[in-house]
């Protein structure tokens, strides 16, 4: 959802294919990482774990989460508060692996870093951002539904 109160305006600009090439490069190297299967022919999971910088930040973030959960009245908030615990974990995850696969002189990533978990936290800060501005559009919406609705002349003119 746009912050501009105006129409945006069509431009030339375009996203460059290099960009795009890039893009299609790291998710297909994503994609292509091997999976190891037991010999049943399930997936071996391989553990990636933070570091103690990374799991303090992911720590603090949560917890000022957790308050902001606490102190909302609005239970489709406090639910999405409650699943973007969950998403900053796995952005967190994929943002590792994204340095991982832009980086080839690296071994695979044991470690989950600050930078990753800061990243994913931005990521889940411009959701919630999001969310938030929708849903008080949506409010307004259901308000100004409501007054027509009891007060059928302010839709006359």
């Amino acid at each position: 959802m746009t912050e501009s109160s105006g129409k945006p305006k069509w431009q030339e600009d375009e996203v460059s294919e290099d960009l795009d090439n890039a893009w299609e490069s790291i998710l297909t190297a994503i994609l292509s990482v091997e999976c190891r299967l037991d010999d049943e022919g399930e997936p071996i999971p391989i553990i990636v774990r933070f570091t103690p910088a990374a799991k303090r930040t992911l720590y603090e973030w949560q917890h000022r989460n957790a308050e902001m959960c606490d102190n909302e009245m609005n239970d489709t908030v406090v639910s999405f508060f409650c699943k973007l615990e969950i998403y900053v974990i796995r952005f967190s995850l994929l943002l590792r692996m994204a340095r991982w696969v832009c980086d080839e002189e690296q071994s695979p990533p044991e470690e989950i870093g600050d930078n990753d978990v800061g990243g994913a936290i931005e990521l889940a800060e411009y959701f919630r951002h999001n969310v938030l501005s929708v849903l008080t559009c949506i409010s307004e919406e259901k308000l100004n539904e409501l007054n027509s609705k009891t007060n059928p002349k302010s839709n006359r003119k």
